[in-house]
């Protein structure tokens, strides 16, 4: 089921997903309301259609990214800890969840970057996107944003950096 999700959802351009839970919602919920003998006037808001159908699209990344990340971990080292009598919760925080996170961490910070680039896509339904929301700010910034990736790269350079340090920490030696 998981991998069914993911390969459909991944397949899907995002825009058509932003339509159909914006368009379709609305049909969907105002439908059942009709059979259940409620009032079918029910409007989906732009701001939720954009983030059900971000989180749905991006979920379906993030989930095979931390799966990629689980196949890294060496399953001796889990049989290992088994083997020594660590219960399951004791297992997952300290022999695979360290791993996991250093194996996730760049793909996570890359589909982050993706997710918040895709906003844009959501003004298509008439949600300002994350570049939109600047119009207010100074004249320096704005700037900025007219270049043709500033905007993001107003989050992106942020997030980017500190994913760098991160993955910095969590870094294994092997010298």
């Amino acid at each position: 089921l998981v991998l069914a999700y993911t390969t459909i959802v991944r397949g899907i351009p995002d825009l058509v997903v932003i339509l159909l839970v914006y368009f379709g919602g609305q049909r969907l919920v105002n439908t059942l309301a009709t059979a259940l003998g409620a009032d079918a006037g029910f409007q989906v808001s732009p701001f939720l259609a954009g983030t059900v159908s971000i989180g749905f699209i991006y979920g379906a990344y993030l989930t095979e990214t931390f799966r990629g990340a689980y196949m890294t971990v060496p399953r001796g080292q889990i049989e290992a800890a088994r083997a020594l009598g660590l219960r399951p919760l004791p297992l997952l925080w300290t022999v695979t969840l360290p791993q996991l996170i250093r194996a996730a961490l760049s793909g996570y910070a890359n589909v982050f970057q993706v997710l918040v680039k895709s906003t844009a896509v959501v003004s298509v339904i008439g949600l300002q996107d994350l570049v939109g929301l600047a119009t207010g700010l100074d004249q320096e910034l704005l700037a900025l944003l007219e270049e043709p990736a500033g905007g993001t790269e107003l989050l992106g350079q942020p997030v980017d950096g500190l994913a760098e340090q991160v993955e910095h920490l969590v870094a294994v030696d092997h010298h």
